[in-house]
């Protein structure tokens, strides 16, 4: 579910950033480039490690600036097909039952890979599980065990001006059913 890497990359420094603590200036610039965005492939990155394993700067003498090439830590959370994670409820409808594990919330689940003991109920608008005597209802905040069954990577939702309706969709999103 999580994994770590090892990136390497060049975060540019103005003349007007070198006061002040460089390694947090650099720490916010690899933070906003990096946490909460989607790695296509890859996964959703949620965490990195402040204590750079390499950190070099070059000056640059037309403009001043520096250059550092930073290798650091990225956490990774990396769905992958058959993983089993518990996961709550957070809105359903008779088309798909939508879970978040807190810090993501694309989980859905779709009717036809849900188990047979599983039914929607029109009449009160939640899904049941068929147990024996008893039907238990599927509501939110309810949690459940959910099996991850497809993964997509949503290409067409960055934005290039040009709709094609999958930017609806978002970037990563998980196919699943209850076990």
């Amino acid at each position: 579910m999580f994994k770590v890497f090892v990136i390497e990359d060049i975060v540019t420094l103005s003349v007007s950033e070198y006061v002040g603590d460089k390694r947090n200036i650099l720490f916010q610039k690899l933070s906003n480039k990096y946490i909460n965005k989607v790695i296509h492939g890859v996964g959703l990155a949620i965490a990195l490690d402040g204590d750079f394993l390499k950190c070099e700067s070059r000056i640059l003498p037309n403009d001043g600036s520096a250059h550092y090439t930073l290798i650091f830590k990225l956490l990774v959370f990396s769905p992958v097909i058959n993983e089993v994670f518990k996961a709550n409820v957070i809105l359903y409808n008779k088309n798909f039952i939508k879970l978040s594990i807190g810090f993501f919330s694309d989980l859905h689940i779709i009717p036809n890979s849900l188990p047979e003991i599983y039914k929607y109920d029109e009449t009160n608008g939640y899904w049941l599980k068929i147990d024996g005597d008893a039907d238990v209802p599927i509501k939110t905040d309810n949690l459940v065990e959910f099996k991850i069954l497809d993964i997509i990577y949503n290409h067409e939702a960055e934005d290039d001006g040009i709709s094609t309706g999958m930017e609806l969709l978002p970037i990563l999103l998980v196919i699943g059913t209850i076990v």
